[in-house]
């Protein structure tokens, strides 16, 4: 039902017309609820880990021979690759970003489930800083060698 604007005494457009919004017009996972939620889960198990690693940093400087629970098998080790420079690439152990920006997800995630909507600059901002925290850009998740754990090639 239209409605008549105060200002002008015109009638007001109606705002049920326009491009179909339904809930079928939009993949499910595209949808606010359910991707709010796929944020929310993703990065609560995100922050729960990037905890133990500082936990695990913590034991390594206690004890350089600490084994991590991490140290899955000699190609899949962070203990070793937590015993390297670029794992405190800015002065501080990088799983401290992590904490910090997986917070930042479950908050975004937390958002979209209460109903908040996001300009287009900040989805391609929040992609932009998700893409470039990655590991696997890099390699420096993986040992090269079984000498070397830096992102360096080895030799």
């Amino acid at each position: 039902m239209p409605s008549i604007s105060p200002a002008s005494g015109t009638e007001a457009p109606d705002r049920t017309t326009g491009p179909d919004t339904s809930s079928a017009a939009v993949p499910f996972m595209a949808r606010n609820r359910p991707f709010g939620w796929l944020l929310v889960i993703t990065g609560a198990v995100g922050w729960l880990a990037s905890g133990t690693l500082v936990l695990e940093k913590l034991a390594v400087l206690q004890d350089p021979n600490h084994t991590t629970v991490c140290d899955v098998n000699p190609w899949i080790s962070c203990g070793d690759v937590m015993k390297t420079w670029q794992s405190s690439l800015f002065g501080f152990p990088n799983m401290f970003i992590g904490i910090v920006a997986f917070a930042v997800i479950i908050t975004v995630g937390m958002a979209l489930l209460s109903g908040a909507t996001f300009a287009r600059w900040f989805w391609v901002g929040l992609q932009t800083g998700v893409t470039l925290a990655s590991p696997s850009w890099c390699g420096c998740g993986r040992r090269r060698s079984t000498t070397s754990t830096s992102c360096a090639p080895s030799a």
